[in-house]
């Protein structure tokens, strides 16, 4: 539970662990079956880790954070790479 950013204090977004590459493109095809609007991101740093992500924002606006990360990372956040993303994608945004 956090500030979303807006001002409004609940749900940031839920995130959903995957333990293989395998069991993340699975859940990657799922979020793009819900929603056009799923942002996926490639070896993205967050965190101090290395993930492969989707995004995606259920019916009443929360975000979802599907993740398989495969490597720790030095930085906090991969910002030049995620500059371009929608604001739901972007590392602790």
């Amino acid at each position: 539970i956090s500030s979303r950013g807006n001002g409004h204090v609940g749900i940031g977004h839920l995130g959903i662990q995957a333990d293989t590459r395998c069991e993340m493109t699975t859940l990657a095809a799922r979020a793009r079956s819900v929603s056009e609007a799923t942002v996926e991101q490639k070896g993205t740093s967050c965190c101090y880790a290395k993930s492969d992500k989707a995004w995606v924002t259920d019916p009443t606006g929360i975000r979802w954070e599907q993740f398989y990360t495969f490597a720790e990372s030095d930085t906090l956040a991969d910002r030049p790479a995620n500059t371009n993303a929608p604001a739901e994608a972007r590392c602790c945004a």
